[in-house]
């Protein structure tokens, strides 16, 4: 039978030791991510993957996508969220009996995913989900809490848009990294976006909300901070805000995390 194996190959930009980071930072300690690259994971055997990995629901879904850049991209973010849930549920062992058909991954009207479990899972309702692609990269993230996660191309369109979402004193903020400015750029823009995706199912925050004032070197990896003081909204633990992002030379990854308010 064909199928995507459960272990994706290491890949640069999400190395075994940020995997076990991220998790370190996650609430209770737990977190499922992956990430695989488009073309080669759907390999030209898209129909095969599909009816592997999607519910029937989900199955009936794809099909209303024409345009096959979105449909392989819908495709590949929903194996990757289901592959991060399954990652999730192996820890205490509530996905053992489960199969990436036995769920669906549903999205608000503002397009945020989140989980329709049944089964030995059913009754896991604090798990957060969050999907990103970009270009030839798909990645998926499931946690306890709140969650985001971003990917981004590293390429000129980010010197284009700068003025929307890096301002003035947070470029000098970046300076500090000893990266080139494109790289500063795509780390700043995953950042943010991984926030926005953290807090999306409180309300809508604008890139100019989140002020970066703080970078540096974690654990081999970057920590981004952020002030948080944003009207409506309230982390548990998490004052302030942090990321951690990672790159490699084509593109850039950030992960917020944040326990939900009791």
């Amino acid at each position: 039978m064909l199928s995507l194996p459960l272990d994706i190959p290491t890949h640069p930009l999400l190395p075994a030791g940020l995997k076990e980071l991220l998790s370190a930072r996650a609430p209770q300690e737990q977190l499922g991510v992956s990430l695989i690259t488009i073309p080669q994971a759907l390999n030209g055997e898209e129909h095969e993957l599909a009816h592997l990995w999607l519910s029937e629901e989900e199955q009936a879904q794809l099909i209303h996508y024409t345009f096959a850049k979105r449909k392989y991209e819908w495709l590949s973010g929903r194996i990757c969220a289901k592959l991060a849930t399954l990652e999730l549920l192996g820890h205490n062992g509530s996905g053992e009996a489960l199969t990436p058909r036995d769920f669906s991954i549903i999205s608000s009207q503002s397009g945020r995913p989140s989980l329709d479990l049944t089964g030995p899972a059913k009754s896991t309702t604090d798990i957060d989900i969050s999907i990103s692609h970009s270009q030839d990269m798909a990645v998926g993230l499931a946690g306890h809490g709140r969650c985001g996660i971003d990917i981004q191309q590293l390429n000129d369109t980010l010197f284009r848009v700068k003025h929307r979402f890096c301002a003035d004193e947070e470029f000098a903020t970046l300076d500090q990294l000893p990266v080139e400015e494109l790289v500063q750029l795509g780390l700043l823009w995953v950042a943010k976006e991984a926030i926005r995706k953290c807090l999306s199912g409180t309300r809508i925050v604008g890139f100019r909300e989140l002020k970066l004032n703080r970078v540096r070197e974690y654990h081999g990896f970057h920590l981004l901070q952020f002030q948080s003081e944003l009207e409506g909204i309230t982390l548990a633990g998490a004052e302030p805000i942090s990321v951690v992002a990672h790159h490699d030379d084509s593109y850039a990854l950030a992960v917020c995390t944040a326990a939900k308010e009791p």
